[in-house]
């Protein structure tokens, strides 16, 4: 009889834990994704509706249902396939069922020539986004011309990718636009100094020298000289951006 109880009594405790399991497992599985989306090529709402729509249906469709704590930011990274254009910028769990990702979608800044006449489209961090076959196709989705970037070969990009792209974000920073404001760029590779001459399309050259470093703060002083400028002067000239032998950061009309 003792052997009966004891049975029953372990039994028991086998139902009781195998339906706190499957309770838990119910109420944490995920059910809900909450995706909110930054673009800058959705021109109207319903086509950012659908975008959305498609993230977070892509989402649902391999975590639904699973645990929510075994939901990595990494699986749902790789549940996204929509090339080099958008990206998970924010992941986060809501116990007990819900995931919010905040997607953002990569811009394009400039461009460079490729082998083979074609042109590599680059983004705000210097990654390259996809090649154009020739110069029309490398016009940013916004119909803006991307910046042209000359005098850097293809094998050069691999080392200044990454500067020329903050370079292009500290010229926007400072001037509250880059390719509005900009014809083109031009890069100098130099054996001690690299420069970056950015035309403006008032007729200006503004040139950034070493500019992998202290760019936000040479660009300023340059736009505090071009401000300066008269208007004859803001029609032609070079300005020149540089940090001086004590450590200064200066710029000069010439």
């Amino acid at each position: 009889m003792k052997y009966i109880r004891k049975i029953a009594v372990l039994f028991i405790c086998v139902i009781m834990l195998a339906s706190v399991a499957i309770g838990v497992g119910v109420i944490f599985a995920v059910r809900n994704v909450n995706v909110t989306m930054y673009s800058y090529t959705c021109k109207t709402d319903n086509e950012a509706q659908a975008k959305i729509a498609e993230f977070k249906n892509a989402i649902l469709k391999n975590v639904k249902g699973k645990l929510i704590s075994s939901v990595t930011e990494e699986k749902v990274k790789s549940d996204l396939s929509d090339g080099n254009y958008f990206y998970v910028a924010e992941f986060k769990k809501v116990y007990p069922c819900t995931l919010n990702v905040t997607i953002k979608e990569h811009k394009e800044v400039f461009y460079c020539a490729d082998v083979g006449g074609a042109y590599t489209v680059y983004d705000e961090s210097g990654s390259p986004l996809r090649v154009a076959e020739n110069e029309e196709a490398a016009i940013n989705p916004d119909g803006i011309p991307n910046l042209l970037v000359e005098g850097a070969a293809p094998a050069d990009m691999l080392q200044y990718s990454d500067k020329l792209a903050a370079a292009c974000a500290a010229f926007e920073n400072v001037f509250g636009s880059l390719r509005s404001v900009c014809e083109k760029a031009v890069l100098s590779i130099g054996v001690i100094n690299d420069g970056i001459s950015f035309y403006l399309r008032c007729g200006v050259r503004l040139t950034v020298l070493d500019f992998g470093f202290y760019a936000n703060e040479k660009i300023s002083a340059g736009l505090d000289c071009f401000m300066g400028l008269s208007a004859d002067k803001k029609q032609c000239g070079e300005i020149y951006c540089y940090r001086t032998a004590e450590g200064t950061v200066s710029s000069t009309y010439r």
